[in-house]
């Protein structure tokens, strides 16, 4: 069903081109054909003799020439329009790269991290020849530590890992820094065809709870205002820096004791 309905709009999406392509020619063909008839009538009325004979070859001419012109701007339209839904169809199936995932390991006090990026293919074509480097941020340094550019092959409908290992070993404080404020970031390129060059930055995210991933885009700010409802209360806040802003419920009024209501106590001196 899926293909159908996919083969249903590649179509659609071709007869459209012709559409596009083919309507303003065609009425400037037929605007064309009418200006030779105007004329083709001025100089039939000029001629002293022999009109009726001169107008009809003449039109026979020109309806010869103007239906020649629609058939090879029709054909060149269908021939563009075909080129562009060719086009569209070869895309579906070109390489199509993207960081799936991007993970550290051996993340731990005394130990060397190693960090994982996954790129997967999402096209029908393998990715060939692809010149992938990949860099780590840390401790807040504006230099990044690159890897040595390697030339790869990612397989059609699949994915590779790549994994990059630091020569220095971790220390409690630099843990606590990543897990705290200092950034860390995982960042790269891949060229291939026929994208050519794309980027990608992605940021450690410390805290990390509900089995997020490790790492996020660096341009995605989680830091986003969520407000908490509590019986009664209302209460803002914001990650990392919480701020609390309480709203009890009013106290109940009490409606005032009308005249001669009883007040529903009894009389505890009876006549």
């Amino acid at each position: 069903m899926p293909n159908q309905l996919q083969t249903k709009t590649s179509t659609e999406q071709i007869e459209q081109n012709k559409s596009e392509v083919l309507q303003p020619g065609i009425k400037r063909i037929l605007w064309g054909g009418s200006g030779l008839l105007v004329l083709l009538l001025v100089f039939t009325f000029a001629l002293p003799v022999g009109r009726i004979l001169f107008f009809t070859g003449g039109l026979l001419s020109l309806v010869t020439l103007v239906i020649i012109a629609l058939q090879a701007y029709i054909y060149s339209g269908q021939w563009k329009a075909m080129a562009e839904g060719l086009a569209i169809e070869r895309a579906k199936t070109d390489p199509r790269l993207r960081v799936a995932d991007v993970r550290i390991q051996n993340f731990e006090a005394g130990k060397s991290p190693v960090f994982l990026v996954t790129i997967a293919n999402g096209g029908l074509i393998d990715a060939t020849g692809v010149e992938l480097q990949i860099g780590i941020r840390m401790d807040g340094d504006t230099a990044v530590d690159w890897s040595a550019e390697q030339i790869v092959t990612i397989p059609a409908s699949g994915q590779e890992v790549y994994a990059v290992f630091s020569t220095s070993q971790l220390e409690q404080q630099h843990i606590d820094g990543f897990n705290s404020t200092v950034p860390l970031r995982v960042v790269g390129h891949f060229t291939y065809w026929p994208v050519g060059r794309k980027e990608f930055c992605y940021k450690y995210q410390p805290r990390n709870i509900f089995g997020l991933p490790q790492f996020a885009p660096c341009d995605f700010d989680p830091h986003l205002n969520t407000t908490l409802r509590i019986q009664g209360a209302v209460m803002k806040t914001s990650v990392g820096n919480i701020t609390a802003s309480v709203q009890r419920n009013p106290p109940a009024k009490t409606k005032p004791q009308e005249e001669g209501e009883p007040d529903g106590k009894e009389d505890s001196n009876p006549d």
